[in-house]
């Protein structure tokens, strides 16, 4: 998000404004889908006074117990990490082509390297809910 303030061109801060509504929308909504999977854990799991979700680990099978909820949650993970056909994608790659087209390209990989590590977070969460606990949980 600060590469599209440091190219500083008009292109540039409609790409960062797009990026920001995007990220406030998908923050947002996992927030909410966060806290509907903590209404929906039983009562004799919760572990603290202030939140029923503590650990990732607490959504491990929770897609067989909520399966639309935790679609939901997929996408909204899946588009924040940049997933191309989601909205996430959009606003990721139109701050990479105003970088790429002010002549920044180390920066350019960078960015590149890092949405393949929000990938690979996005995916192990996900892998997490649509796996029940095994016998040795």
């Amino acid at each position: 998000m600060l590469t599209a303030l440091a190219v500083n061109d008009n292109a540039s801060i409609e790409a960062l404004l797009f990026y920001m509504i995007q990220y406030f929308f998908t923050s947002i909504n996992i927030f909410f889908i966060i806290i509907a999977f903590g209404f929906s854990l039983p009562s004799s799991s919760l572990n603290s006074i202030y939140s029923p979700i503590l650990l990732i680990s607490q959504l491990k099978g929770q897609f067989y117990n909520w399966p639309l909820l935790s679609l939901c949650l997929s996408i909204t993970l899946f588009s924040s990490a940049g997933i191309p056909p989601l909205i996430g994608f959009i606003a990721k790659a139109k701050i990479l082509l105003t970088v790429i087209d002010n002549g920044f390209y180390f920066v350019a990989i960078i960015i590149i390297v890092r949405h393949c590590a929000s990938q690979c977070f996005a995916n192990s969460i996900c892998m997490h809910w649509s796996y029940m606990h095994t016998l040795s949980d």
